[in-house]
């Protein structure tokens, strides 16, 4: 524990640099961790999080982001924005570069919100194993210049997971969230009803007990991914159940993928 120790020394150190921030918050324990020692460094009057809410982010995470940072630091100062993401065609079509430019229309929203309060810094919840991703969004945040302490300070995912246990955070072992935009094949142009369709779907199989799932329309097929505990289960007593659930939204085929998803 010592080396998470030092560490959230370091990660203090760099965000005691400053008077003020703003902190790119989506819910996750990323964020999260950043927010709570930014809140425990500076003060919570001193830090502002910012989340955008939009057809890629599921309702589920924005209505859980509040609770998950007050459930730890009470009085923390949240805005909410929402952003009409899909207007821009270069989103919409959902090519190579559709996270750099979502990225940066969320994060130019959030700078502009945080200068309105006269706000020194933004900061993102970017993790050292992040930067080792292929994730054009990245391109973005450095144009931008918003800074990544917790990658600054060398801390990985895991690094970030045991810091959020040693601060006793409710979410660090919380499975990640994503951009529901990852779950349609590229090049297909995404659209708020494909979205909301989504978003719904994986809620049914969080209600069934499947955490972490993802759901990738292909058409007319749906593509199911599940964590390694869960595959025999939807192969078994609730395959029928699922198939069916699927056929009344339409799918026709359901393809369950054998290589199991990250547990974390």
């Amino acid at each position: 524990m010592s080396e998470i120790s030092d560490k959230l020394a370091c990660l203090s150190q760099l965000i005691s640099a400053y008077k003020t921030v703003g902190i790119a918050y989506s819910g996750g324990v990323d964020s999260t961790t950043l927010a709570v020692v930014a809140c425990r460094t500076l003060g919570p009057d001193n830090v502002l999080l910012v989340h955008g809410a939009s057809c890629l982010i599921g309702e589920r995470v924005s209505q859980e982001a509040d609770t998950r940072i007050k459930m730890v630091v009470p009085d923390v100062r949240i805005r909410h924005l929402t952003l009409s993401v899909l207007h821009e065609p270069r989103i919409a079509t959902n090519d190579a570069d559709r996270c750099y430019y979502c990225k940066k229309i969320i994060f130019q929203a959030f700078q502009a919100e945080i200068e309105k309060e006269n706000i020194e810094q933004l900061l993102d919840g970017t993790n050292l194993d992040d930067l080792q991703q292929d994730r054009p969004g990245l391109r973005a945040i450095r144009e931008l210049r918003v800074h990544t302490p917790l990658a600054e300070a060398g801390l990985t995912k895991a690094d970030v997971r045991a810091l959020a246990r040693y601060l006793g955070l409710p979410q660090a072992d919380t499975p990640a969230d994503s951009c529901l935009a990852t779950r349609i094949a590229p090049f297909t142009r995404l659209s708020p009803a494909v979205l909301q369709l989504v978003d719904t779907m994986e809620a049914h199989f969080r209600h069934m007990g499947y955490v972490g799932c993802r759901l990738r329309p292909r058409g007319t097929t749906i593509i199911v991914e599940l964590r390694a505990a869960d595959i025999a289960r939807c192969a078994g007593q609730d395959r029928e159940s699922i198939r069916s659930y699927f056929l009344s939204h339409g799918f026709t085929t359901v393809l369950l993928d054998l290589q199991p998803r990250p547990a974390s």
